[in-house]
């Protein structure tokens, strides 16, 4: 099996996202189509990620050298002089991505759209990165999204979410200081049926531990977080951390791909296990990826050994 597969790293807040990569096909199986990650909420000052990429044959190369010519400015540190030198950049650029497709969300009675966009250091000028050109869009729950993407060759998917209810911790459980060695209940409302809960630390002083930093799958609205282990610390006055505890409520779609198929066995890592297997693909039609949507709450107590 060809090992061309890549990996795509996005924030903390969509905690199991990473698992979105590149499709690989067999050149007897091959048929050109997108592989698309969208993701939608809003809580999270109105996330819409949009990520579009083709997928590959594995015989020939999944990138494109580029040679670009720059000129650099500079002052000469012993003349004190502008000066200016012509380099040669060599880079490769990923044929996975796709900077010139058209994307726009609709629910039904408004449509937005889409431009391409870079994130500052990536050189280079090609991604598969996707931005809504309406700075104060955000998504309405109980409400139903479809995106639609297409391509200058002629490629094109449909995708398909309702963003979920919103769950809430009931912070009254939460006490005003928690210990770090004593077990956390929580609770929450009830909403999607699909949930993930996790805790980490947003700062520390005088306090080393580790256990934290993890997130749990639940299908029910309440969870006990076992206590995490401390080393040596200063005397307790002097030792202190705030702990985060964050909860999501997922659709059906964010669900089956990026937690049900990871159990099922790495099939988010590697969408394909063996030559002409089928890809991954929920709440997308006419290719592969997901569209999904989810909520978020969290809750900060200080915390003591």
């Amino acid at each position: 099996m060809n090992s061309r597969l890549g990996v795509l790293i996005i924030t903390l807040l969509l905690w199991n996202c990473e698992g979105w990569s590149p499709q690989l096909l067999t050149s007897e199986d091959f048929e050109p189509k997108l592989n698309v990650l969208a993701v939608l909420s809003p809580d999270m000052g109105g996330i819409v990620y949009v990520e579009v990429q083709r997928i590959l044959p594995l015989e020939g190369p999944d990138y494109t050298i580029v040679h670009d010519t720059v000129t650099e400015i500079w002052q000469n540190p012993e003349t004190g002089q502008i000066d200016t030198s012509t380099v040669v950049r060599v880079y490769y650029n990923s044929k996975y991505d796709v900077p010139d497709a058209t994307v726009t969300l609709s629910d039904g009675s408004q449509t937005w759209a889409f431009e391409h966009f870079v994130y500052e250091g990536d050189w280079e000028g090609v991604s598969p990165r996707y931005k809504i050109m309406d700075a104060d869009f955000i998504p309405v729950e109980g409400k139903t999204y479809v995106l639609e993407v297409s391509t200058p060759d002629g490629l094109s998917v449909t995708g398909t979410t309702t963003i979920p209810a919103r769950s809430k911790f009931v912070e009254a459980d939460f006490p005003d200081t928690l210990r770090l060695t004593k077990s956390t209940p929580l609770r929450w409302t009830a909403s999607t049926g699909r949930y993930l809960v996790s805790q980490d630390f947003v700062e520390a002083t005088g306090i080393w531990c580790y256990g934290g930093s993890y997130t749990k799958v639940v299908d029910d609205t309440s969870l006990v977080m076992e206590p995490i282990s401390c080393g040596d610390t200063p005397p307790e006055d002097t030792a202190y951390a705030i702990q985060e505890f964050m909860l999501m409520s997922v659709d059906d779609n964010y669900y089956q791909y990026f937690i049900e198929e990871e159990d099922a066995g790495d099939a988010i890592t590697y969408f394909l296990l063996g030559s002409g297997e089928v890809g991954s693909s929920w709440g997308i039609e006419g290719g592969y990826g997901v569209m999904a949507s989810f909520r978020y709450h969290s809750v900060r107590r200080p915390s003591i050994k």
